[in-house]
């Protein structure tokens, strides 16, 4: 019997997971753990270790963080901030409590702990390490390639999975979605302009549950994996692509640039929030755990599919 804890479960990847465990719960030989923050706080290391000790559990996948890629730079810098105690202490709490229990750990990481440019362009593959230079990313991003890099030099067993554009498909709250900010112009009417020039990838948040279910019942800790779609796109072209596949005009996407946007922004927002040559490689992770991922398109189609638009 596993018995699995999940940090951050009311998130936006993590709640998709808690469904799939909850809902398969009489097909699969596992506990789960959903503790909120007054019982974890993964920022104190005692209460981190009383709560380990009295539940035991095997495996720890932690999705608690503070992602608000705007909110982590006003604080950018300060180690004594929530973001730093969040997103960095509280990973080497973790680590440290892991360490000691025996406890293993999948570590929800991003591609933003790559800086995009065009000297070290994505997509980026699953042995690519994090950028060094934290000035050149995010500082959300930097806390997440610290956390990665401690992870990594740590003597515990872990699985480290980065997602690149996150996407739930089907979201009550429809909040900080990528494809819902989107629909919300198309239902609204708003013309809106997107990137033509910035290369990403998609992460669907309802493969989610079948990469963890892997990754626990093949114990493949010890690596780096990636949820991604296998091609790249642009926000463009993704906005054009929905708004087809929702019977709005193509002409509701208008594109830009990220030249034309550094017109009007300093070159550090536009390099730290957008990185221009971004996305992530997954060629490697699905023949690791013998699943094929969606293409970004088809990523489109079952978000336009589950919420009946």
């Amino acid at each position: 019997m596993e018995k699995i804890l999940i940090t951050g479960s009311k998130s936006r990847a993590a709640s998709r997971l808690s469904e799939f465990f909850l809902q398969n719960k009489h097909s699969h030989d596992f506990i789960l753990l959903e503790p909120n923050r007054l019982l974890f706080d993964i920022t104190n290391r005692d209460a981190v270790n009383t709560y380990l000790i009295k539940n035991k559990p095997d495996w720890i996948i932690h999705f608690a963080a503070i992602t608000d890629v705007k909110l982590c730079e006003k604080v950018r810098g300060s180690t004594k901030s929530l973001v730093w105690r969040t997103n960095v202490v509280g990973v080497e709490n973790l680590i440290e409590s892991c360490k000691k229990f025996h406890i293993k750990l999948i570590y929800p990481s991003t591609s933003m702990v790559f800086p995009g440019l065009q000297e070290f362009p994505g997509p980026y593959n699953e042995v690519d390490m994090p950028e060094k230079n934290l000035s050149l990313l995010s500082w959300y991003g930097a806390t997440k390639a610290v956390a990665e890099n401690n992870i990594r030099a740590s003597e515990i067993e872990y699985c480290i999975l980065r997602f690149s554009s996150t996407t739930r498909a089907k979201f009550i709250e429809r909040k900080q979605d990528f494809f819902w900010k989107i629909m919300q112009n198309l239902l609204n009417g708003t013309k809106t302009s997107y990137f033509s020039d910035q290369y990403i990838s998609l992460t669907d948040h309802a493969e989610l549950a079948e990469v963890i279910r892997q990754i626990i019942c093949l114990r493949k800790t010890e690596q780096t994996l990636h949820l991604s779609s296998p091609n790249i796109t642009t926000p463009f072209e993704v906005a054009r692509y929905l708004a087809t596949k929702t019977g709005f005009s193509i002409d509701s996407a208008h594109a830009s640039t990220l030249s034309s946007y550094a017109l009007d922004h300093s070159e550090q927002e536009v390099r730290r929030f957008f990185p221009k040559y971004s996305g992530l490689q997954s060629q490697s992770s699905q023949e690791t755990l013998g699943l094929r991922f969606k293409t970004w398109e088809k990523i489109v189609e079952a978000f336009v599919h589950e919420n009946n638009l």
